[in-house]
Parts: C-alpha cells; structure tokens; sequence
C-alpha cells in the first residue's frame, strides 16, 4: 500500500519569533531534516524597509509536525549588492572568522568610497574593515551579528571608523555564511 505524504511546517528560530516559512510534504518527519529555506527579512520583521535583504534556513529538528530550523546565511538580492555610484571606488573584502559562540563563518561586505581611490587608498580601507569586522565578530555570537546586520548597526560602526582614514558613502555587508565544519578523515587534520 502507497504512503501518503503529510505536511510539516516550517518555523523560524526564536530570534525571529518562530515565523512561519512555509510547508513541505514528506513521507516521513525525518526527511525535512537538512532541507534549507529562503525567506526575505520583510516577511520575517513584518516590515516593508528591508527590501532585498534575505535569510537562509535550515532544518534541524522536528517536533511533530512542526520542524526547527538555524540560520545558515544573509544575503543582499544581487541587484541591491551591486549598485554603485559613479566616481566611487569598491573597496571588496572576504574574510574567514570564528564567532563568540564558535560559529566559523565567512563575511562578504564592500566600502563605498566618495570619490576615486587610489589602489594604496583601497589597501588602508580595507585593513580598516578587516581589524573592524574581526574585533566586532570575535565578540558576537552568530544570530545577534546577523540582526545587526540587518539592523546596519554593524556596518554603520565599521564606516564611521574607515571615515577617519577616507571619506566613505557607506560599507554593506552583503553575505554572511555559515562554513561547513569538515570531519578528520582518516587520521588526517581537520581541514574547516
């Protein structure tokens, strides 16, 4: 005799107030275990200021019919990450780092500078945001960096200290992921 699929709802972490993201039929609850889910930050916040701005989750729990999710990622839509102003200079920076609560994660943000700079202007600038971002994220745990984040607290004290070295319109981070952890294979050193 055929299975009949059920439905499992999909909830936000607590950080987020357990929002509904969706449904998912499965055969079995345990199927919905790893599946991840996008959701723009406006359907979670209720609001309607965060456009382009979205969360990735994925499933880690299921209780009932009702399946526990984490953050997995932040991410600007790419028409919102892009957009640049004329005469300015993007000043990229990518770095690996460890969270208060030992969340590796790799931080994906831009300065937008007024005007052009040159490559040894761009250099300072982002040595700036790299000893910014590393003192502020060894401090944080993962979910208040990613509300932060959304907030533009974090970006907004990153821009007003590289304000002192060059004048910048502003600094957005536009992805932050969580880093698959690697297992030791074989007695070899574990490589995440």
């Amino acid at each position: 005799m055929k299975k009949h699929k059920t439905w499992v709802k999909i909830k936000a972490p607590k950080v987020f107030n357990e929002v509904d993201l969706g449904e998912t039929p499965v055969y079995e609850n345990k199927d919905v275990i790893g599946r991840t889910v996008e959701q723009s930050v406006n359907h979670l916040l209720g609001t309607r200021a965060k456009i382009g701005q979205n969360v990735r989750f994925k499933v880690v729990n299921v209780k009932g019919d009702e399946a526990e999710t984490q953050i997995e990622s932040f991410f600007l839509s790419r028409i919102f990450a892009m957009q640049i102003p004329r005469r300015s200079s993007k000043v990229e920076l990518v770095k690996d780092l460890k969270t208060k609560d030992n969340v590796k994660i790799r931080v994906k943000m831009f300065a937008i500078t007024y005007g052009r700079a040159s490559t040894t202007q761009k250099k300072v600038i982002r040595k700036m945001m790299d000893t910014q971002i590393s003192k502020i994220i060894l401090d944080m745990n993962f979910e208040p960096l990613i509300l932060s984040i959304i907030s533009g607290e974090l970006q907004k004290g990153i821009a007003k200290s590289v304000r002192k070295i060059y004048p910048v319109r502003e600094v957005r981070v536009y992805k932050v992921e969580r880093l698959k952890i690697r297992r030791k294979a074989r007695g070899k050193e574990d490589q995440g």
